[in-house]
Protein backbone atom coordinates (compact mmCIF):
# COMPACT_ATOMS: atom_id res chain seq x y z
CA UNK A 1 0.00 0.00 0.00
CA UNK A 2 2.39 2.71 -1.19
CA UNK A 3 -0.58 5.75 -1.80
CA UNK A 4 -3.28 6.43 0.73
CA UNK A 5 -5.65 7.35 -2.08
CA UNK A 6 -5.44 4.37 -3.55
CA UNK A 7 -6.63 1.74 -0.85
CA UNK A 8 -10.31 1.42 -1.20
CA UNK A 9 -12.58 1.32 1.73
CA UNK A 10 -13.19 -2.20 2.13
CA UNK A 11 -9.33 -2.10 3.02
CA UNK A 12 -9.89 0.31 5.75
CA UNK A 13 -10.90 -1.68 8.71
CA UNK A 14 -7.85 -3.93 8.18
CA UNK A 15 -5.16 -1.11 7.70
CA UNK A 16 -7.49 0.35 10.67
CA UNK A 17 -6.11 -2.68 13.04
CA UNK A 18 -2.75 -2.66 11.99
CA UNK A 19 -2.33 1.06 12.81
CA UNK A 20 -4.10 1.09 15.98
CA UNK A 21 -2.02 -2.18 17.19
CA UNK A 22 1.52 0.03 15.91
CA UNK A 23 2.56 -2.76 13.73
CA UNK A 24 2.75 -1.01 10.41
CA UNK A 25 6.10 0.85 8.79
CA UNK A 26 7.36 2.27 5.92
CA UNK A 27 4.77 3.33 3.03
CA UNK A 28 2.01 1.45 5.06
CA UNK A 29 2.23 3.44 7.68
CA UNK A 30 2.94 6.73 5.60
CA UNK A 31 -0.42 5.50 4.01
CA UNK A 32 -2.28 4.71 7.27
CA UNK A 33 -1.09 8.70 8.02
CA UNK A 34 -2.01 10.23 5.43
CA UNK A 35 -5.76 8.48 5.49
CA UNK A 36 -6.37 9.20 9.47
CA UNK A 37 -5.63 12.78 8.08
CA UNK A 38 -7.64 12.82 5.57
CA UNK A 39 -10.39 10.56 6.20
CA UNK A 40 -12.88 11.24 8.84
CA UNK A 41 -14.38 7.32 8.51
CA UNK A 42 -10.74 5.98 8.58
CA UNK A 43 -10.34 8.01 11.81
CA UNK A 44 -13.27 6.24 13.09
CA UNK A 45 -12.31 3.20 12.29
CA UNK A 46 -9.36 3.70 14.31
CA UNK A 47 -10.43 5.05 17.39
CA UNK A 48 -12.82 1.94 17.74
CA UNK A 49 -9.92 -0.66 17.39
CA UNK A 50 -7.82 1.23 20.15
CA UNK A 51 -11.01 1.22 22.06
CA UNK A 52 -11.10 -2.58 21.51
CA UNK A 53 -7.47 -3.11 22.34
CA UNK A 54 -7.36 -0.97 25.28
CA UNK A 55 -8.44 -3.86 27.93
CA UNK A 56 -5.54 -5.68 26.13
CA UNK A 57 -3.03 -3.17 26.95
CA UNK A 58 -4.06 -2.60 30.34
CA UNK A 59 -4.22 -6.66 30.89
CA UNK A 60 -0.34 -7.30 29.61
CA UNK A 61 1.81 -6.56 32.14
CA UNK A 62 4.61 -4.66 30.89
CA UNK A 63 8.31 -6.77 30.36
CA UNK A 64 11.98 -4.72 30.08
CA UNK A 65 13.99 -7.22 28.51
CA UNK A 66 17.68 -7.28 29.46
CA UNK A 67 20.09 -4.60 28.46
CA UNK A 68 22.73 -6.62 26.69
CA UNK A 69 20.15 -8.90 24.66
CA UNK A 70 20.04 -7.02 21.33
CA UNK A 71 24.15 -6.87 21.39
CA UNK A 72 23.95 -10.60 21.95
CA UNK A 73 21.67 -10.95 19.09
CA UNK A 74 23.55 -9.22 16.47
CA UNK A 75 26.78 -11.03 18.18
CA UNK A 76 25.00 -13.83 16.69
CA UNK A 77 24.20 -13.02 13.05
CA UNK A 78 26.50 -14.24 10.34
CA UNK A 79 28.31 -11.45 8.43
CA UNK A 80 28.53 -8.91 11.04
CA UNK A 81 26.73 -5.85 10.65
CA UNK A 82 27.20 -6.24 6.73
CA UNK A 83 24.19 -6.61 4.13
CA UNK A 84 23.12 -10.55 5.29
CA UNK A 85 22.93 -9.02 9.02
CA UNK A 86 20.69 -6.26 8.25
CA UNK A 87 18.32 -9.11 5.66
CA UNK A 88 18.28 -11.27 8.83
CA UNK A 89 17.24 -7.98 11.23
CA UNK A 90 14.39 -7.81 8.76
CA UNK A 91 13.45 -11.18 8.50
CA UNK A 92 13.41 -11.49 12.50
CA UNK A 93 11.27 -7.69 12.25
CA UNK A 94 8.25 -9.09 9.74
CA UNK A 95 8.11 -12.11 12.59
CA UNK A 96 8.11 -9.98 15.36
CA UNK A 97 5.22 -8.03 13.63
CA UNK A 98 3.88 -11.53 12.57
CA UNK A 99 3.58 -12.55 15.81
CA UNK A 100 2.49 -9.48 17.60
CA UNK A 101 -0.63 -9.38 14.80
CA UNK A 102 -1.48 -13.04 15.95
CA UNK A 103 -0.77 -11.99 19.78
CA UNK A 104 -3.20 -9.36 19.38
CA UNK A 105 -5.67 -11.61 17.39
CA UNK A 106 -5.81 -14.42 19.67
CA UNK A 107 -6.53 -11.53 22.71
CA UNK A 108 -9.26 -10.29 20.84
CA UNK A 109 -10.62 -14.06 19.87
CA UNK A 110 -10.39 -14.76 23.87
CA UNK A 111 -12.28 -11.55 24.87
CA UNK A 112 -14.64 -11.94 22.33
CA UNK A 113 -15.43 -15.40 23.43
CA UNK A 114 -15.68 -13.95 27.24
CA UNK A 115 -18.23 -11.52 26.35
CA UNK A 116 -20.17 -14.75 25.04
CA UNK A 117 -20.06 -16.34 28.20
CA UNK A 118 -20.57 -13.89 29.93
CA UNK A 119 -24.14 -12.35 28.06
CA UNK A 120 -26.11 -14.65 29.22
CA UNK A 121 -25.27 -14.22 32.66
CA UNK A 122 -25.78 -10.56 32.25
CA UNK A 123 -29.23 -10.84 30.93
CA UNK A 124 -30.44 -13.29 33.25
CA UNK A 125 -33.27 -11.45 34.98
CA UNK A 126 -31.40 -10.74 38.49
CA UNK A 127 -33.01 -13.36 41.88
CA UNK A 128 -35.72 -11.91 43.48
CA UNK A 129 -34.35 -9.94 46.80
CA UNK A 130 -38.01 -9.91 48.73
CA UNK A 131 -40.70 -12.38 49.51
CA UNK A 132 -43.95 -12.02 51.31
CA UNK A 133 -46.25 -14.27 53.10
CA UNK A 134 -49.84 -14.09 54.35
CA UNK A 135 -50.10 -16.37 57.32
CA UNK A 136 -53.32 -17.64 58.83
CA UNK A 137 -56.11 -20.48 59.20
CA UNK A 138 -57.30 -20.28 55.44
CA UNK A 139 -57.35 -17.44 53.18
CA UNK A 140 -60.24 -15.76 54.74
CA UNK A 141 -58.95 -15.63 58.39
CA UNK A 142 -55.08 -14.09 57.66
CA UNK A 143 -53.10 -13.65 61.20
CA UNK A 144 -49.96 -12.43 59.75
CA UNK A 145 -48.16 -10.60 57.72
CA UNK A 146 -44.45 -11.95 56.48
CA UNK A 147 -41.99 -10.20 54.34
CA UNK A 148 -38.17 -11.33 53.65
CA UNK A 149 -35.90 -8.86 52.54
CA UNK A 150 -32.52 -10.68 51.78
CA UNK A 151 -30.40 -7.53 51.23
CA UNK A 152 -31.12 -6.56 54.62
CA UNK A 153 -31.41 -10.98 55.84
CA UNK A 154 -34.37 -9.67 57.86
CA UNK A 155 -37.64 -11.26 58.54
CA UNK A 156 -40.58 -8.83 59.38
CA UNK A 157 -43.86 -10.41 61.24
CA UNK A 158 -46.46 -8.40 62.26
CA UNK A 159 -49.88 -9.31 63.73
CA UNK A 160 -52.67 -8.60 61.75
CA UNK A 161 -55.80 -9.88 63.42
CA UNK A 162 -56.12 -9.82 67.18
CA UNK A 163 -54.67 -13.34 68.38
CA UNK A 164 -55.29 -14.56 72.20
CA UNK A 165 -52.19 -15.04 74.81
CA UNK A 166 -50.99 -18.43 73.31
CA UNK A 167 -50.12 -21.51 76.05
CA UNK A 168 -46.74 -22.04 74.52
CA UNK A 169 -44.58 -19.71 72.20
CA UNK A 170 -44.70 -19.43 68.64
CA UNK A 171 -42.30 -20.59 66.05
CA UNK A 172 -41.96 -19.85 62.92
CA UNK A 173 -40.64 -22.12 60.47
CA UNK A 174 -39.91 -22.38 56.86
CA UNK A 175 -40.73 -25.55 54.74
CA UNK A 176 -39.55 -26.71 51.30
CA UNK A 177 -40.70 -29.52 49.84
CA UNK A 178 -39.57 -32.30 51.47
CA UNK A 179 -36.58 -30.69 53.23
CA UNK A 180 -36.88 -30.37 57.13
CA UNK A 181 -38.58 -27.94 58.41
CA UNK A 182 -36.26 -24.94 59.35
CA UNK A 183 -36.75 -22.86 62.30
CA UNK A 184 -36.39 -19.27 61.78
CA UNK A 185 -37.07 -17.75 65.44
CA UNK A 186 -39.75 -17.31 67.98
CA UNK A 187 -42.36 -14.60 67.41
CA UNK A 188 -44.71 -12.46 69.11
CA UNK A 189 -48.62 -12.83 69.09
CA UNK A 190 -49.30 -9.42 69.55
CA UNK A 191 -45.84 -6.87 68.60
CA UNK A 192 -44.37 -7.42 65.35
CA UNK A 193 -40.60 -8.73 65.22
CA UNK A 194 -37.80 -8.92 62.91
CA UNK A 195 -35.63 -11.99 63.22
CA UNK A 196 -32.29 -12.96 61.10
CA UNK A 197 -32.59 -14.70 57.96
CA UNK A 198 -28.50 -15.85 57.43
CA UNK A 199 -29.84 -19.85 57.36
CA UNK A 200 -32.07 -19.26 54.42
CA UNK A 201 -30.54 -15.86 52.83
CA UNK A 202 -31.03 -17.75 49.06
CA UNK A 203 -34.03 -16.76 46.88
CA UNK A 204 -33.64 -20.47 45.85
CA UNK A 205 -34.12 -21.59 49.19
CA UNK A 206 -37.32 -19.15 49.82
CA UNK A 207 -38.90 -19.33 46.19
CA UNK A 208 -41.91 -21.96 46.29
CA UNK A 209 -41.28 -22.50 50.15
CA UNK A 210 -44.21 -22.36 52.81
CA UNK A 211 -43.99 -20.65 56.24
CA UNK A 212 -45.79 -21.99 59.26
CA UNK A 213 -46.40 -21.37 63.02
CA UNK A 214 -46.40 -24.01 65.59
CA UNK A 215 -47.36 -23.41 68.71
CA UNK A 216 -44.79 -25.06 70.74
CA UNK A 217 -43.12 -24.88 74.77
CA UNK A 218 -41.86 -21.93 75.86
CA UNK A 219 -38.50 -20.85 74.88
CA UNK A 220 -39.31 -22.94 71.69
CA UNK A 221 -38.99 -26.62 70.09
CA UNK A 222 -36.56 -28.60 72.78
CA UNK A 223 -35.86 -30.79 69.11
CA UNK A 224 -34.91 -28.65 66.60
CA UNK A 225 -38.24 -29.46 64.51
CA UNK A 226 -42.08 -28.42 64.90
CA UNK A 227 -43.14 -30.85 68.12
CA UNK A 228 -46.63 -28.52 68.87
CA UNK A 229 -49.67 -28.40 66.64
CA UNK A 230 -49.44 -26.44 63.16
CA UNK A 231 -51.82 -23.59 63.46
CA UNK A 232 -50.97 -20.97 60.50
CA UNK A 233 -49.52 -21.57 57.61
CA UNK A 234 -48.84 -19.18 53.81
CA UNK A 235 -47.01 -19.79 50.87
CA UNK A 236 -43.68 -17.76 50.23
CA UNK A 237 -44.44 -15.26 47.30
CA UNK A 238 -41.85 -12.73 45.46
CA UNK A 239 -42.91 -9.35 46.50
CA UNK A 240 -43.47 -6.99 43.88
CA UNK A 241 -40.77 -4.20 43.13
Amino acid sequence: MSDGRTIPPEDWDALAAEFALGVLSGGELSDAERLEAREPEFRRLVEAWRLRLVPLALAVQPVVPPAALWALIEARLPGGRGIEAESLVQQLARRVKIWRMSSAVLALAAMVLAVLVAVPTLLRPPAPERFVAVLGEGAQNPQFLVTVDLQKQVVSIMPVAQIGAPTGDFELWLVKGDQAPKSLGLISASDGKQLRVGAVAQSTTLKGGLLAISLEPKGGSPTGAPTGPVIYTGPLLVAPE
